[in-house]
């Protein structure tokens, strides 16, 4: 229905206000922004630890063959000691890699049976270059065994963000004090985070003098992003890292701290009691290295297949390389010598390593397949890349292990 507006209805003015509270839309953009932040980080944190494997393949892999030359070690006693350093570090470095895969989500969570004792005490000369003068920090270990199945880089995560959390807190003079214990509870033990269960326990304790943390805080400190620290000092990843490494582990947290007093951090671990050992190379494999098949070696990394190289030649092979998957295909039409193993790269540009053993098994139909990557096969979430694969090796490797594979390999059925 028309109706006839009369101006004189809008001589008063007057005001609308509308209020909208956007608290939470702004929060959650926040939350975004740091986890594709994250995201972006974790995606460069994997390249960077795929190229550093293959660093560390060649560094490795020259070391080993400078310790094997006895010759050359006798003219200069001093060699082998500054050749087994570069070694050991480069293996303390592959577990820095580890962490680094990790971060990235291309490294699975691969429990084994673990002395706790022994990861704190490999981690005191770390601790050492991360503590000022000022604290004091001090270990307290159990004689008992503490045998525990965790991944032990992700557990080498756990102590040193405590650790690290322990001494941001610490002002002024003050102490940490990491404690290793066995309990054997036969009663629920209810605390902050939830309910431990009655069981034997390793019992991980890390305790500082720092300033505390309040009661509000605490329900929050295992919150993804959230964080007490100003600006560009912390993202607030560590103690939710912390803590789902925690639970993955089978293992459980709890926290004591009130402001002024300091703070405990508890982690129990279920204790093993029946360690399995490690697995040994059969000793037929110790001595049975060497052999005189022809290998194609199929690597991009020039250094990396410069290695592998040296090692099978020493080791009496016929060693035929090509840096990517078209000149091997090239190579194996003219080869006139049959070859018994081909060696690859599982991932290469625009082909995968199975669908290149496919192929050059149409010129060599017994060839047998190592095949080689700086990813763990658990990790890979296309698992018809990986099916049927049964010869593998991860970089870095170490020499030995690398030329026992390859004869394991060629006698394979």
């Amino acid at each position: 229905k028309k109706t006839n507006l009369d101006e004189s209805n809008f001589k008063q003015g007057g005001y609308v206000w509308i209020l909208t509270d956007i608290t939470i839309p702004v929060f959650l953009e926040s939350q975004l922004r740091e986890s594709q932040k994250m995201e972006a980080v974790g995606r460069l944190a994997g390249g960077v630890a795929h190229d550093f494997n293959n660093l560390l393949t060649v560094i490795m892999g020259y070391c080993s063959l400078i310790l094997d030359n006895s010759e050359l070690l006798k003219k200069d006693k001093t060699l082998k000691n500054d050749i087994l350093g570069i070694h050991s570090t480069s293996q303390k470095a592959v577990n820095l890699t580890k962490q680094l895969l990790t971060f990235s989500n291309n490294q699975v969570h691969t429990p084994r049976h673990i002395n706790l004792n022994m990861i704190i005490k490999d981690l005191n000369k770390i601790f050492d270059r991360l503590i000022p003068d000022y604290i004091c920090l001090t270990n307290f270990l159990t004689d008992d065994d503490t045998i525990i199945n965790v991944d032990p880089v992700q557990i080498e995560q756990v102590l040193i963000n405590l650790v690290v959390n322990s001494k941001d807190a610490i002002s002024n003079k003050g102490y940490i004090h990491i404690r290793t214990s066995i309990i054997d509870s036969t009663e629920e033990i209810k605390n902050n985070t939830g309910v431990i269960p009655k069981g034997e326990f390793v019992l991980l304790s890390i305790e500082d003098n720092g300033c505390g943390i309040s009661d509000e805080i605490q329900t929050k400190i295992f919150e993804p992003f959230f964080t007490t620290k100003k600006e560009g000092k912390g993202i607030g990843l560590g103690l939710s890292t912390v803590y789902g490494i925690v639970l993955h582990s089978g293992a459980y947290m709890d926290l004591k701290s009130s402001p002024g007093k300091g703070c405990i951090f508890k982690i129990y671990f279920p204790r093993v009691l029946d360690s399995i050992p490690e697995k040994v190379i059969p000793v037929e494999y110790k001595h049975m290295d060497a052999g005189k098949e022809t290998v194609l070696i199929v690597e991009e990394d020039e250094f990396v297949r410069s290695i592998m190289l040296r090692i099978l030649t020493i080791k009496g092979y016929t060693v035929i390389e090509a840096c990517h998957a078209g000149e091997a295909l090239l190579l194996c039409e003219k080869m006139e010598d049959i070859c018994e193993l081909m060696i690859t790269d599982l991932f290469m540009p625009q082909i995968t390593g199975q669908e290149l053993f496919r192929r050059i098994s149409k010129f060599f139909p017994q060839i047998k397949c190592l095949y080689t990557s700086t990813n763990n096969l658990e990790s890979i979430k296309d698992k018809s890349l990986v099916n049927g694969i049964n010869n593998y090796i991860q970089k870095p490797f170490d020499p030995e292990d690398f030329s026992l594979l390859v004869r394991k390999s060629l006698d394979s059925n």
